[in-house]
């Protein structure tokens, strides 16, 4: 991606992979203990734009009926989504593991994600 083609502040929820990318990439930003306030900055001009969940960015686009837009290609942050199992729980990864590699065999992932998401969204 082309990272100094942004210009304007952008906002971003604190402690999130979206505040990581905001300064690993070095633009003018800022972080909001809440993404409510994230919202919030946008709608007000505080920032010129944030950067979100894509779900979440087009529930909040409709919710609040034109006032936003979605800006610029979508930026792949990250593996993905990701589930914590404690480390000595060796078979339950293994039930999990098992799952997802039988689900990907069956084409019953691609299935959920062509579901849930984008009929662009990255697949397996």
């Amino acid at each position: 991606s082309n990272d100094s083609a942004i210009n304007g502040k952008v906002a971003a929820q604190v402690a999130t992979i979206h505040a990581d990318y905001l300064a690993d990439v070095g633009v003018d930003s800022a972080v909001y203990d809440l993404v409510e306030e994230v919202i919030a900055a946008v709608l007000s001009g505080e920032v010129d734009a944030a950067l979100l969940d894509r779900e979440f960015a087009h529930e909040t686009i409709a919710a609040n009926q034109g006032k936003l837009s979605v800006v610029g290609p979508d930026v792949m942050l990250d593996l993905g989504i990701g589930i914590g199992i404690r480390e000595d729980d060796v078979e339950l990864k293994e039930k999990f593991d098992e799952a997802i590699k039988s689900m990907k065999a069956d084409g019953s992932l691609n299935a959920l994600i062509r579901k849930w998401f984008d009929d662009d969204a990255e697949t397996f």
